[in-house]
């Protein structure tokens, strides 16, 4: 399969798994504009935070009762409620096409690797402690700041996702370098 300069065996579901501003986002981005994944908005309950990811990445619910009922996989994050297009992955797959996501817990991944078990590989987004702390507390993003006690209980959890990830990707750095590493793992997966 050809997309672009990229030959792929078959489509490719890529599950990007990690806490909060661990990166999840920017990866995601990278992939789509530099190795032509798509990937469709999620379903949420959550505040809309006023930027261009958000808009693009989101439909905002005032209520689960709001989510369409069929085809969507619903998990909880942070006190959210969010739903995962399963028909748009599928339509990915159908066309030939790589699709990725970003989510935060084992529990999704596991439902996911269950409906498309040959294409689904998830990628651990792990950032050094110190780091994250840094970018989660002085976050111009209030609520994700104030969510740091959370994010800090996941992170001491994060061996736990061990049985579900198939590799790791090292976020520490500036984004320049992790780029370089999200290339050598998509020459890895392909």
């Amino acid at each position: 399969m050809s997309i672009g300069t990229v030959t792929w065996k078959e489509p490719v579901v890529l599950l990007l798994l990690g806490t909060s501003g661990v990166g999840k986002t920017s990866v995601l981005e990278y992939l789509q504009s530099h190795h032509s994944f798509e990937s469709s908005p999620k379903y949420t309950t959550r505040k809309l935070r006023n930027n261009v990811s958000d808009e693009r990445d989101f439909i905002f619910c005032h209520t689960i009762k709001d989510f369409p009922k069929d085809d969507i996989l619903i998990f909880q994050s942070y006190g959210y409620a969010f739903g995962i297009q399963i028909e748009r992955i599928k339509s990915s797959i159908t066309r030939g096409r790589n699709h990725v996501l970003a989510i935060g817990d084992t529990e999704t991944a596991i439902t996911l690797k269950s409906i498309f078990p040959h294409q689904t590989k998830v990628i651990q987004l792990y950032c050094e402690y110190n780091i994250l702390k840094t970018r989660i507390v002085f976050s111009t993003d209030v609520e994700r700041a104030s969510r740091w006690k959370t994010i800090d209980k996941e992170v001491q959890g994060v061996y736990s996702w061990a049985g579900v990830v198939d590799d790791i990707l090292d976020c520490t750095m500036q984004f320049d370098i992790t780029k370089i590493h999200v290339d050598k793992l998509i020459d890895k997966i392909r």
